[in-house]
């Protein structure tokens, strides 16, 4: 089986990685998942409700918990990632040199960039549907479970909500760039 290498020292070097304010929401999932007592949703009704109504929306949330060895700090952790991905699809739409690389590949081969569209929406809905509505269930044996240890589900659950926020920044990309990706307007701005 063929395993990408990934160059990390070219992906520190990205300026997109040197946001904080876009670390902030892993740090601040990871420290959550770590730190919150197991019945932190007895012991706050109002956060319960809240958790609730979010769960009742992104059905995947009642998947996590009903696998999970600590229910109610899962469902905060996962209804705390759901909240964030609007924010963090902000901050990675907003970073003006990332889209610029994005327009330029997707204007590099002009033979293939209308039907790029097709494979982003197939790309963003499937990885979008999926995190919305399934959860990883337990299949032991297995040596680190994303459902019985709190802090590889916090890693897990804040890269699901990094991923989910980085696919909806690809579409808010074309979305807004579609007249010079599609119909040449602007295009000298690019280059």
């Amino acid at each position: 089986m063929y395993i990408p290498r990934v160059d990390i020292q070219n992906i520190m070097k990205d300026p997109l990685t040197k946001k904080t304010s876009l670390w902030c929401f892993q740090i601040v999932g990871i420290i959550l998942a770590l730190i919150l007592p197991e019945n932190i949703l007895d012991e706050m009704p109002s956060l319960s409700m809240f958790t609730n109504v979010i769960s009742a929306i992104v059905p995947s949330i009642d998947k996590w918990v009903a696998y999970s060895s600590f229910p109610q700090v899962t469902k905060l952790l996962f209804t705390y990632c759901w909240i964030t991905i609007p924010f963090q699809s902000v901050i990675i739409a907003g970073h003006k040199e990332s889209e610029m690389r994005f327009v330029k590949g997707w204007l590099a081969n002009p033979k293939t960039k209308h039907f790029k569209p097709i494979l982003l929406i197939l790309f963003v809905g499937s990885i979008l549907m999926l995190s919305f509505y399934f959860a990883v269930p337990e299949t032991p044996p297995c040596s680190i479970c994303v459902n019985s240890s709190k802090i590889s589900q916090g890693f897990y659950a804040v890269l699901l909500a990094f991923v989910d926020a980085g696919c909806l920044a690809l579409a808010i990309w074309w979305l807004k760039n579609i007249r010079v990706i599609h119909f040449n307007k602007y295009e000298e701005d690019i280059k």
